[in-house]
């Protein structure tokens, strides 16, 4: 179906209205590609208070809700109540016009979609705050029940502290509603997002809203690349990957991340370990910070007795990208290791301190 007939629709019903309140319900609604205006905004013009603004309004849709409606409309509303039904019957506004557009054209005024819903006692419609998006959902749910949904979800997660699949929430707070319908609350809460594998968190955390870039890493590393990577690669891949965008609003030009930026970034954060030749791996992934040495002596701790030299650079390799010259050369630290008479290594031993040592007791 093209935008016309919901266009000579729209324009059909609303013209029976006075001069007057046609140009109220253009307005508010933002008919025919305008920009809807506030209750507000449409009082100053008229010199009327938004509360009258509001009551025309409402007398306007009660009145058209009374003309005999063609089948056009009565399709419209059909397809937009499976919609509804299909999400559980709360849907983020953005989202809902976008699906009736998939129906009924993109070119279709969003505005001429609002209007027509608006005009069936079905569904209502929230205009958002500082908490929710603009969302519609079916007359019949009580928002009062979608607020305690999201509040409680989000005790979960602060509780949970970690991102959380949507069986997981599911099973946490023993909600009884459909699937759907706790998906869509979440997205319409502003302090619930989810990154693209399908797990939901607290929009302030950074692995679910990553805002710069060692936050940008350390989520592509973890959910997408899952081995160690080389900073340019990775540079590369934070350039690429829109997938770190998920949650944020695009309001002006992102600025291009540099090599440098990104090197600098993850060497000062302890979440990520140089493990060689520029790699850097995750530190929850086993990785242990420091130089090679610190990993040999690492090793001999955790073993308690003598490693050969080929133990040593096997399990040095675990953690660093290294020649086998480079391990060894590193034990050959004398202050460090020593060998012992079988050829294996161990830790050095510390001198003991003896408390008849006359050096100890002239000191």
């Amino acid at each position: 179906m093209s935008k016309n007939n919901l266009t000579i629709l729209t324009e059909g019903l609303v013209k029976e209205l006075s001069s007057r309140d046609q140009t109220i319900i253009k307005k508010r609604f933002g008919l025919f590609d305008k920009k809807p205006m506030t209750f507000n905004a449409i009082g100053q013009e008229f010199k009327v208070t938004r509360e009258r603004i509001r009551q025309i309004q409402e007398e306007c849709l009660k009145e058209i809700r009374t003309q005999k409606m063609p089948a056009v409309y009565k399709d419209f509303i059909n397809n937009a109540k499976k919609i509804l039904k299909q999400n559980g019957g709360v849907l983020e506004d953005a989202t809902f016009t976008n699906a009736l557009k998939e129906i009924y054209g993109r070119e279709t005024s969003s505005g001429v979609i609002n209007f027509l819903l608006s005009l069936n006692e079905s569904f209502d419609f929230f205009s958002g705050n500082n908490f929710f998006k603009p969302f519609w959902y079916f007359a019949t749910i009580n928002l009062s029940d979608v607020k305690y949904l999201a509040e409680t979800i989000e005790k979960t997660l602060k509780k949970h502290q970690t991102p959380m699949t949507l069986k997981e929430i599911e099973k946490a707070i023993s909600d009884k509603n459909n699937s759907k319908y706790i998906q869509n609350v979440m997205h319409i809460y502003k302090k619930i997002g989810a990154n693209p594998f399908g797990q939901f968190g607290l929009i302030s955390w950074s692995i679910i809203n990553p805002l710069n870039a060692r936050d940008k890493a350390y989520f592509l590393m973890k959910y997408y690349l899952k081995k160690p990577v080389h900073f340019k690669a990775l540079t590369s891949h934070l350039k690429e990957n829109e997938l770190l965008n998920v949650n944020q609003a695009v309001t002006k030009p992102r600025k291009e991340v540099s090599v440098q930026t990104v090197h600098n970034e993850l060497i000062k954060d302890p979440r990520f370990v140089l493990v060689g030749h520029g790699h850097y791996a995750l530190t929850e992934w086993g990785y242990q910070p420091g130089v090679i040495q610190d990993v040999i002596t690492s090793i001999l701790q955790v073993s308690n007795k003598p490693l050969t030299e080929e133990e040593i650079i096997k399990q040095v390799k675990l953690q660093r990208l290294a020649k086998d010259n480079t391990i060894k050369f590193n034990l050959r630290n004398s202050h460090k290791f020593e060998k012992t008479i079988d050829g294996r290594y161990q830790l050095k031993a510390m001198p003991s301190i003896n408390d008849n040592d006359p050096k100890i007791l002239s000191a």
